[in-house]
């Protein structure tokens, strides 16, 4: 399930709704896009964001 979904309450609703999975796609792309600059930044928020929707 994607389109949308940006928090890890969005992704735990799907998952409780019977999804397999959750796309956050879009959220990565901002957080890439607003770290263009700062490639270590960018690793670290996009690493910490992909951590904290797996909880």
């Amino acid at each position: 399930v994607g389109f949308g979904i940006s928090n890890k309450n969005q992704v735990k609703e799907v998952i409780d709704a019977g999804a397999d999975g959750a796309i956050v796609g879009s959220a990565v792309v901002k957080l890439i896009e607003n770290n263009l600059g700062n490639k270590e930044k960018m690793l670290v928020d996009v690493k910490n964001f992909i951590n904290e929707m797996k909880k």
